[in-house]
């Protein structure tokens, strides 16, 4: 019986051991230390798994146990256990007794050793499932557990670089959050970028390169493709991307799924000799349509929002003339296609300060992500001269630093909201911020428009990045599903809101998929509200 097992571990307690044990285990109550040697608890393993094993299922079975080393025994015995299935659902019932560090670190499995490596995948999955826990010593159990494995063939050089090219590369959302976090500021975002870039496809880079020279032609055909693909049979479109994604590769084709939108409205230019601001409509709200609230086609969109929204404020716009052209470049920088990135720049900038008059005129975009890449454009413009990276600037040569770039909800909260009725308020709001309103520090302006809009506003306390990072959640939706896993939790434990929103069209559909709830532009509910 499982008492038998007890009392053998009782009799090889060591008084004096059991005192300095306590100081090494604060954590644990002196009470249930009995001061046993690892040689002799290893020792008692092997004995018990060869000539009483059925005593041994009894004890494992018999939590929680009474004394410290009693669990230290029971993580030897699952160490001998062969079969990863087996030992893998035994520790994971153990896991609620895993509360110091001699546990943890005692864990040492049989199951992957030697003649069962095939199994060290499952177990480095286990191990991350186990870093991601809300329990501190599981966290501990997956560190350690992956530690130990340093020295196996499993971390080869050649499998390192392998796993570190998807968990590092090619699933970084690199939306810069990490740099809000960091004590020193750095932003590991820059990194991937840069090795993105020094290991970019040939092929790829220039496909990128010449959709950066047409983007009027490629913005529209994206456009059309979606509409085109929803008119078609879902499992036609859906098995040519995973066709496709095969032959191609994960990273390279994007997957086709049944959410998604139809194109939205292709973007025009707009004169007016007294403009106060400059508007650039993103490029993604051309490319995805707007919904309403039940997830169907609206054609009154983020971009058609603004516009709506600067008529009935009474402020005057422009939009440049080649506004087809143009795109924020974040595209071609997060995937690291520098000579992309160049052109689509200096495109940008030169037509924004043409259109600003010099700068005179702020400019507004309507989807955060693209409000930062705008910004960063301006601000490497700034760095180069600060750096000397450019020897100044030539005469007459623009100084493209004086360019003055807006988020269209900090313009709306600054600068429309007091000039608007909300006439149809809605009973309840959901939030969901983005890791560019972080960035820029526009949430306050967010959170403004939704409480004009509702006495009832909720920011899930667990909301964060939604990993969909422009197409790379539908290159990899696993990502999405992850990182947004905390708090699609917390909303489902909520009451249904009247209204889901957000304020970036990929970040909108990134949470629609990952909640079921769905999401819409806050201009487009600003706008709803103040008819």
């Amino acid at each position: 019986m499982s008492s038998s097992i007890s009392q053998a571990v009782r009799e090889l307690a060591e008084p004096k051991l059991a005192e300095f044990t306590a100081k090494l285990i604060p954590t644990v109550d002196p009470e249930r230390i009995l001061g046993v040697r690892m040689p002799a608890l290893r020792k008692l393993a092997k004995k018990l798994l060869r000539e009483h094993p059925q005593e041994v299922t009894e004890f494992k079975a018999a939590v929680p146990h009474d004394f410290q080393e009693e669990d230290l025994l029971h993580v030897l015995l699952l160490n001998e256990e062969r079969d990863f299935a087996t030992w893998h659902a035994e520790i994971t019932n153990f896991l609620p007794y895993m509360t110091n560090w001699t546990l943890t670190d005692a864990v040492s499995p049989a199951c992957v050793k030697s003649r069962n490596a095939a199994n060290l995948p499952k177990l480095e999955r286990a191990c991350l499932n186990w870093m991601l826990d809300d329990r501190v010593y599981v966290q501990r159990l997956g560190v350690v557990v992956l530690m130990s494995l340093l020295g196996t063939e499993y971390f080869s050089p050649e499998h390192l670089r392998k796993e570190y090219e998807y968990y590092g590369i090619e699933t970084c959302a690199v939306d810069g959050m990490c740099q809000t976090r960091c004590p020193v500021n750095i932003n590991t975002g820059d990194l991937i970028r840069r090795l993105r870039s020094e290991n970019q496809d040939k092929l790829a880079a220039t496909g990128w390169k010449v959709a950066a020279q047409q983007w009027d032609i490629m913005d529209k055909v994206a456009g059309k493709s979606l509409t085109v693909a929803k008119k078609l049979p879902f499992p036609v479109v859906h098995g040519t991307t995973s066709i496709a994604r095969k032959v191609m590769g994960d990273d390279m084709v994007p997957s086709y799924k049944k959410g998604l939108p139809v194109g939205g409205p292709a973007r025009k230019p707009h004169k007016d000799a007294t403009a106060e601001i400059v508007f650039f409509p993103a490029c993604v709200n051309s490319m995805f349509g707007g919904v309403d609230g039940d997830g169907k086609h609206d054609p009154v969109n983020a971009t058609q929002a603004f516009i709506r929204l600067c008529e009935r404020a009474g402020v005057k716009y422009r939009i440049p003339d080649n506004i087809g052209e143009m795109c924020c470049a974040t595209p071609w920088k997060s995937k690291g296609f520098t000579d992309g990135y160049s052109i689509m720049s200096d495109r940008v900038l030169k037509s924004l300060w043409e259109a600003t008059d010099g700068g005179r005129l702020p400019v507004v975009c309507d989807a955060s992500s693209c409000t930062e890449g705008l910004e960063v454009m301006r601000e490497k413009v700034i760095k180069a001269l600060e750096h000397k990276i450019v020897n100044g600037l030539k005469p007459g040569e623009p100084d493209f630093s004086r360019l003055r770039m807006y988020d269209a909800v900090q313009f709306a909260a600054d600068n429309m909201l007091d000039k608007l009725t909300v006439s149809a308020p809605l009973p309840s709001i959901a939030l969901h911020p983005t890791c560019s309103m972080t960035r820029l520090g526009t949430q306050p302006a967010f959170e403004k428009i939704a409480n004009a809009m509702s006495a009832d506003v909720y920011v899930p306390k667990n909301w964060g990045c939604c990993g969909y990072a422009g197409d790379r959640g539908m290159l990899h939706p696993e990502l999405t599903a992850s990182a947004t896993e905390a708090e699609a939790a917390e909303l489902s434990e909520q009451k249904q809101f009247a209204a889901y929103i957000s304020a970036n069209r990929t970040c909108e559909q990134g949470m629609t998929e990952a909640t079921g709830h769905t999401y819409q532009n806050v201009l487009q509910l600003l706008e709803r509200t103040t008819r």
